[in-house]
Parts: C-alpha cells; structure tokens; sequence
C-alpha cells in the first residue's frame, strides 16, 4: 500500500508545481503522512484518516501562514500597494485623439491609450500635447496640461 501513497504524493507535488494550488500540496503531504503510517504497518483505515488529517493540517497551517504574508503587505502600519490605475496618477502622457471641451479624447502613457477628459470642461488639448494624469473615474483618466 505505501507505493500507492507514494506515487499520490509525487503526482500531487507535480501538480502543484504546475498550477501552484495549494490545496494539492496539503494533499501531497497527507499522502506523505498515510506513506509513513503505511511503511510502519498501521491499518488502512488508519492510514486513510492520516490522509485526512495530514491534508486538512497542511493546509490549516498554509491558510494561517499565507494571512501571516498578507497582513505583513497590507498591515495598518505597511503602505498599500497602488493598484493599476492608482498607479497612472501623477504620470505623464500624450494626446493622441483631440480632447474638446465637454468631450472625451485619448491620452497614450507608456504605450497604452486611454479615454481621457480635460480637468476644467472648457479645455481643450491637440494631437500631440502633453498632460498630466490628474485622478480617474473607472477607466476614463483626468488630465491637465504640462
């Protein structure tokens, strides 16, 4: 029986590095502890609630250690990471497609084109002007002029 243990836990630490899933760690490892139950002779339906036990401590154990990371990054007292947009802010671009008063142009920023509208409605910028990213509402940016 410790061969079937065995190959459960190599197929499943195989599949963990190819999808990185963790739950199929914390069955490589309850497979881990089912193989040594096996090899020391304990029953089957012992070994089964090894399996089980091992697995569901396993991956007690990365929950709690996976939160750990996470409120070491996100904590009341680390800085939180800017998302994607919150990122654009403060950033410098070119108009690409006019952008007329009331209107809504386009704004490229490191190769990537956005909706964009002037931050004063009665603005307007040409093809080619440069602007400061000002804030965003959903996916359209504010800009202002350099």
């Amino acid at each position: 029986m410790w061969t079937i243990w065995l190959i459960g836990a190599v197929v499943c630490g195989v599949i963990e590095l190819m999808t990185q899933s963790v739950w199929t760690l914390c069955l490589s490892i309850g497979c881990v502890c089912a193989l040594i139950a096996s090899v020391c002779g304990v029953s089957i339906p012992i070994q089964l609630i090894l399996l089980a036990a091992g697995s569901l401590a396993a991956f007690f154990f990365a929950h709690k250690y996976m939160q750990e990371q996470r409120n070491k990054t996100t904590g009341s007292n680390k800085q939180e990471m800017s998302s994607n947009m919150d990122a654009l802010i403060g950033r410098i671009g070119r108009v690409t497609s006019e952008i007329k008063p009331g209107h809504l142009g386009r704004v490229q920023i490191d190769g990537d084109s956005w909706q964009a509208r002037a931050h004063h409605e009665s603005q307007s910028f040409s093809h080619g002007d440069q602007v400061k990213v000002l804030s965003y509402d959903s996916i359209i940016i504010t800009v202002t002029k350099l």
